[in-house]
């Protein structure tokens, strides 16, 4: 890792950490987290517009990001209900600018980002129920911001992908909500931590640290269990969307990731694997790593429309 992250060892280690200083305020770790994943985390794609919306949700109103593509032809626009990862405690607001921008513009999509209610000050449920919320005012409210409702991807990192793999589950039993696909960057799809994976996990996330990240979320070991907070142990999976997982080969989640492919396909699921060799946790952030542009080709082909598309760096194609 260090050859290809010649330049950000200071970040990386940073990036590292992953949890805070015994005694810190989860509100003071927060800050300092999202700072230098902002500074990481930049793009020079190009959007028309961003702008913030609040929905109604189940306890307070929920801000929603939106990211308009340069797009020009005036029809409804795919969407992508796109979920931030950071264990469920930080990434809110715009802290993944960087990835924002660049999925709108290499992809052409509409990006709506819900800023769902974070841990430990809101637990499990919370972030699900926030989330659900968004997906739902996005089932009817799509045309109203450009978004054609018949295609809507969920997607998210880490547990963003965690939370978007929920909310495919769900949205199986709605008569409104109805994903066309669902894309997973090492998403946690079991929060016990208990594969092998997580056991010998050296670098980004053990499983000491995750640990402490559902220590925040959940209410208690009952919780692992629940499919809701851990989707890979849902009853079935039939009736999932097309399914598009990405991650690295160095992955603490790998085997439980695995499993979630292998289950998939068992019930009848369309299901697109990527590892990408020798990359650990938290690629997705760098864009000036191979794994990156490697995530963003991936992104562009199964999200990306025919036409107004650009390249990952927002350029035209």
């Amino acid at each position: 890792m260090d050859d290809r992250l010649k330049g950000h060892e200071q970040e990386w280690a940073l990036y590292k950490a992953s949890a805070p200083a015994q005694g810190a305020s989860i509100i003071g770790y927060r800050a300092e987290r999202d700072a230098y994943v902002r500074g990481i985390n930049k793009s020079d794609a190009v959007v028309a517009s961003v702008s913030i919306v609040e929905v109604a949700g189940p306890a307070c109103a929920i801000p929603v990001r939106i990211y308009s593509p340069l797009s020009g032809t005036g029809k409804p626009l795919p969407v992508i209900l796109y979920l931030h990862g950071g264990g469920w405690t930080v990434g809110g607001g715009d802290a993944l600018e960087g990835t924002y921008r660049a999925y709108c513009a290499a992809t052409g999509c509409l990006v709506v980002v819900p800023d769902y209610r974070l841990a430990p000050e809101s637990k499990f449920p919370a972030a699900v129920e926030d989330c659900w919320a968004v997906a739902r005012w996005l089932a009817d409210n799509a045309p109203a911001i450009g978004g054609d409702p018949s295609r809507v991807a969920v997607a998210g990192e880490s547990a963003g992908g965690n939370l978007a793999a929920v909310l495919s589950a769900m949205a199986r039993g709605d008569e409104n909500v109805n994903f066309a696909l669902q894309l997973l960057v090492y998403p946690v799809l079991d929060l016990a931590g208990e594969t092998d994976s997580f056991m010998n996990a050296r670098d980004a996330v053990t499983r000491d640290k995750l640990r402490w990240y559902t220590g925040c979320y959940i209410n208690g070991p009952d919780d692992f269990a629940n499919p809701l907070a851990s989707p890979v142990r849902g009853d079935h999976f039939r009736g999932l969307p097309r399914t598009v997982l990405i991650t690295g080969s160095d992955e603490p989640a790998l085997d439980e990731i695995n499993l979630y492919a292998d289950l998939l396909r068992r019930d009848g699921v369309d299901v697109e694997y990527h590892c990408f060799e020798g990359w650990p946790h938290g690629f997705a952030f760098w864009p000036d790593t191979d794994a990156y542009k490697s995530m963003m080709k991936v992104v562009v082909d199964a999200l990306g429309p025919a036409e107004g598309r650009t390249d990952s760096s927002g350029r035209n194609a």
